[in-house]
C-alpha cells in the first residue's frame, strides 16, 4: 500500500477504534488537495480516488453507529483566500451537530470561476 493511502488508513483505523469504544461515534473529515493541485501527477490521483471510496466504505459500515465520514476537496488552490475560507467553514459545518443527515460525501468548495 502506497504511502499516501497507508497513513490515512492507520489514523482512520485507531479513530474509529476510539469512537466505538467510547460509544458514542464521531466524524471523520478528510481534507484532500484541489483536483487542479495534482491533476498529472498519477499517484495523487489514485490516492484520491481510493481515499473518496474508503470514506464511502466507512458510512456504509459505520454509519449505524454514528460514525460518519466525509471528503472536502477545494476547488482551486489553497492560497486564495475565499477557497481556503470555504474548506475551513465546510470542515467546521461537518464537524458539528448540524451535519448528522450528511455522511459519504465527497463535498468540493469554494468557487469556480
Amino acid at each position: 500500500m502506497h504511502q499516501l493511502l497507508r497513513t490515512p488508513f492507520w489514523i482512520v483505523r485507531e479513530a474509529i477504534h476510539e469512537f466505538l469504544t467510547n460509544g458514542k461515534g464521531g466524524k471523520i473529515i478528510f481534507m484532500l488537495p484541489s483536483e487542479s493541485d495534482m491533476a498529472n501527477d498519477i499517484r495523487y490521483v489514485s490516492a484520491q480516488t481510493a481515499i473518496e471510496a474508503f470514506s464511502r466504505s466507512i458510512s456504509k459500515e459505520y454509519g449505524t453507529r454514528n460514525i460518519y465520514s466525509n471528503v472536502v476537496i477545494p476547488n482551486g488552490p489553497l492560497s486564495s483566500d475565499a477557497i481556503l475560507e470555504s474548506v475551513i467553514q465546510t470542515g467546521l459545518f461537518l464537524a458539528s451537530d448540524y451535519s448528522s443527515l450528511i455522511d459519504g460525501d465527497n463535498l468540493h468548495v469554494g468557487h469556480t470561476w
